[in-house]
């Protein structure tokens, strides 16, 4: 993830769950919303994108969801969507395979480039303040 990471349902960090479900999303700033290890991010539907937000998982460099702000009345629709990309993803991880985990939330980032050539389960991510 790039950029600063904020609580989703902390409406003190200035941004929080209720800001997505108004529509006041942020499609070209660089914070993430945090939502228990899923981070949103803001899309630009008229870029391509399938919704105004985008939902991927810690750790991992693919797009589990897109959602559209527009769907949500309140932010418990909000939530229980979440919760349900959670159930997923904790499906994956305690009992299903690497492979499934991969396709469900892409590979996972690494900073070693050799376990990253080895293995389509990673992809490499050189740590912060690198020289690349």
């Amino acid at each position: 993830m790039t950029g600063r990471k904020l609580d989703a349902l902390d409406a003190s960090e200035g941004r929080s769950l209720h800001d997505l479900v108004e529509g006041r999303v942020n499609a070209t700033g660089r914070e993430a919303l945090d939502y228990d290890g899923l981070f949103l991010h803001g899309a630009d539907p008229e870029n391509g994108s399938e919704g105004d937000i985008r939902v991927q998982v810690e750790g991992h460099v693919g797009i589990v969801a897109h959602l559209s702000s527009e769907e949500y009345d309140d932010v418990l629709g909000l939530v229980d969507d979440l919760n349900g990309l959670l159930r997923r993803y904790h499906e994956h991880t305690d009992h299903g395979s690497m492979d499934d985990l991969v396709e469900f939330a892409g590979p996972k980032t690494t900073d070693n480039p050799e376990k990253a050539e080895e293995s389509d389960h990673y992809v490499y991510v050189p740590p912060r303040g690198a020289d690349v």
